[in-house]
């Protein structure tokens, strides 16, 4: 299994990157939500890491969109600020497959990959 994270946090995406590389789980860095999509459309793949802080991001609107696709990511996880519970609440009702807060993401993110790799 293979990914895409969305983030514009490049000190963030590194530890992301490097714990999902680590489970066997290569994520692709993305920096805006135009730019997933288009991967999207060309590249399709299982999984999407969605950091919800991203500029402009409309959480709900967005992962509909992503689920509309002609063949949408197998697992849509998505972490952010546990200061925005609207946010992390409209990931978890748009369908996202797990939502973390970002602290709780930082501090188990090696066992989530290691769980979907193993999957």
């Amino acid at each position: 299994m293979n990914g895409y994270l969305l983030s514009a946090d490049l000190m963030f995406t590194s530890s992301v990157k490097a714990a999902a590389e680590q489970a066997g789980l290569p994520l692709q860095v993305v920096g805006s939500t135009a730019k997933l999509l288009e991967k999207l459309g060309e590249e399709p793949r299982p999984m999407v890491v969605i950091d919800l802080a991203v500029p402009k991001l409309q959480v709900s609107e967005y992962i509909g969109q992503l689920k509309a696709l002609a063949t949408p990511p197998d697992v849509l996880l998505a972490y952010g600020a546990h200061v925005y519970p609207e946010a992390l609440a409209a990931a978890q009702q748009a369908g996202c497959t797990q939502v973390f807060t970002r602290g709780q993401f930082n501090a188990s993110m090696d066992e989530i990959f290691q769980h979907f790799a193993s999957a």
